[in-house]
């Protein structure tokens, strides 16, 4: 719907079998690290990378709340919302190809072009777990997320 509305191309990617190989790696590659940014570096980044690299696209953008400055993520403009932290396990060359054009704007003034734009925004936030599910990913990887 966002798209359609700003005239930008949509790509989907079907990720159902990929991503429990790519969270798995994640969460050995990071032990004792928060699942939202094993998701936000493994899954989303990386896998949009990929799609990117396939269909010759130069940058990714995310709904994160949060900036970049000189190759580094730093928080977004209204720091009582920010996500930064979510990207923290993001190397040099994710950052590079990154856009996060939400976290330049105050954050009430997002909901306010979503409403005026008639489009539905979901105020609410989601872990990583939420947004992939756990009926993929075996019991003992979510015993150990949820420790």
């Amino acid at each position: 719907q966002v798209c359609s509305k700003l005239g930008i191309d949509l790509y989907e990617q079907e990720i159902n079998g990929e991503y429990r190989t790519r969270l798995l790696e994640g969460i050995t590659n990071n032990p004792n690290t928060d699942l939202d940014k094993i998701y936000n570096k493994y899954i989303l980044i990386d896998m949009l990378k990929d799609v990117a690299k396939e269909q010759h696209i130069k940058y990714i953008s995310t709904g994160i709340y949060a900036r970049k400055s000189n190759g580094k993520i730093i928080p977004g403009v209204n720091q009582v919302f920010d996500e930064s932290d979510k990207l923290s396990l993001l190397t040099e060359e994710d950052i590079k190809k990154l856009l996060l054009p939400l976290g330049e704007i105050e954050y009430q003034e997002i909901n306010q072009i979503a409403e005026s734009n008639n489009v539905n925004f979901n105020n609410q936030k989601q872990s990583a777990i939420e947004k992939i599910g756990n009926n993929n990913i075996p019991s003992e990887v979510i015993n150990n997320i949820n420790k």
